[in-house]
């Protein structure tokens, strides 16, 4: 019996998420920290998360090395919040002369009061609404959205729209690199439209809306062949590559406080920066250093942060006082540009003048020139 009333329970459950109110943000991020999956629809006015805000910088430079700086960038972007900032941070790495476009179009399905919600809740009505009733429209508004909820032929309808004029633009102004902000139930959507052939009447393959899609910060081309028939595959940001001049780049934003992913970072970044730093409170630079490197890499810290966490570690120019000469030179070397100047009369005290004229030739060679790598010429605060 309490299997049963279990079902039912999660049964009714669902029923209830299409009839009541969206949830306000908080609660939905408080779920997302605790790594539920959350729905969020089109809640257009939902902002990137500070991590979101970095991946959307590292997509702008990553592309930036990319396009030609001869070429012109065109920047076609939702008008969501999420999308905007990640238009932004791409426009202001960009080597190219910059045009702007906000289309309204391109913003998320308008899912009204399934917004904000668990995706366990809401999937099964999602994908009811896609395959057999898609031109019902979606009660109430979203807590974060400024559009009431909208059927998903109207969604499916003004999103390919301003899909396909901006192929035509690509067409008229081919020398140009379009870049399109946008949100991944929208690249599914062009996943689904292009399966189906890409037919005049927008017609799409709904079993592609449940495809696997790219992370926030991932980047789709989609590109024409000779005879005129688009493909979308994901771009690698990484790859030294050269960019296809006929594509179309649709860029997802970055992460949001209501991305589960956004958490799983932030204990990732936690644990990370609390390695570095017992490494540099060891004086183990290499293994701090390798754990730095590998957090940035994985995207979970960026270099100011990690600097920041070496910087605090390190001791006190006081403290460094009694340390070992060659201690003291790793500390220095370990240290940021400005932690480091705190070191600088300690490093002339002990490294300068007769201190390096009495070395054999080959270390006071090795010396200076390690000295002038950290900022610390002999000529500048180490005298030879």
């Amino acid at each position: 019996m309490a299997i049963k009333r279990m079902k039912f329970e999660r049964k009714a459950a669902k029923a209830a998420a299409l009839n009541t109110p969206s949830p306000p943000p908080e609660e939905s991020i408080k779920l997302a920290s605790q790594g539920v999956p959350i729905n969020r629809g089109n809640s257009n006015q939902q902002q990137l998360s500070q991590h979101g805000l970095a991946q959307a910088n590292e997509v702008g430079t990553r592309l930036s090395e990319k396009i030609p700086p001869s070429d012109g960038l065109k920047v076609i972007s939702s008008s969501s919040v999420r999308a905007q900032q990640t238009a932004s941070a791409i426009e202001s790495k960009s080597q190219s002369p910059v045009e702007h476009q906000d289309d309204p179009r391109l913003e998320s399905w308008a899912q009204g009061n399934l917004e904000g919600k668990p995706q366990s809740l809401v999937k099964d009505q999602i994908n009811n609404l896609i395959r057999k009733n898609p031109s019902a429209r979606l009660p109430g508004k979203g807590s974060l959205s400024t559009r009431p909820g909208e059927s998903f032929d109207s969604f499916r309808q003004r999103f390919l729209s301003s899909i396909r004029g901006v192929m035509q633009q690509k067409a008229n102004e081919p020398h140009k690199t379009i870049v399109v902000p946008t949100h991944s139930s929208g690249i599914n959507l062009v996943h689904a439209w292009l399966a189906k052939g890409a037919p005049d009447d927008l017609s799409i393959k709904p079993e592609e809306m449940n495809r696997p899609y790219g992370p926030p910060g991932s980047v789709v081309a989609l590109t024409p062949d000779e005879k005129g028939n688009w493909s979308a595959n994901e771009l690698d940001l990484n790859s030294k590559e050269p960019l296809d001049p006929s594509a179309i780049l649709l860029a997802r934003h970055g992460m949001t406080p209501e991305n589960k992913e956004n958490y799983t970072h932030t204990e990732g970044a936690q644990q990370a920066l609390a390695n570095i730093a017992g490494h540099t409170k060891s004086f183990n630079f290499d293994r701090a250093r390798a754990v730095a490197n590998k957090a940035t890499e994985a995207g979970h810290l960026s270099e100011p942060e990690v600097d920041s966490t070496i910087d605090g570690s390190l001791p006190s120019a006081k403290a460094a006082a009694s340390l070992p000469m060659h201690q003291l030179l790793a500390v220095a070397s370990a240290a940021s540009p400005t932690k480091r100047a705190e070191y600088a009369p300690l490093i002339k005290q002990y490294f300068g003048g007769s201190q390096l004229a009495g070395l054999p030739p080959d270390a006071r060679d090795a010396l200076t020139q390690h000295l002038h790598s950290i900022g610390l010429p002999p000529d500048s605060g180490a005298t030879a």
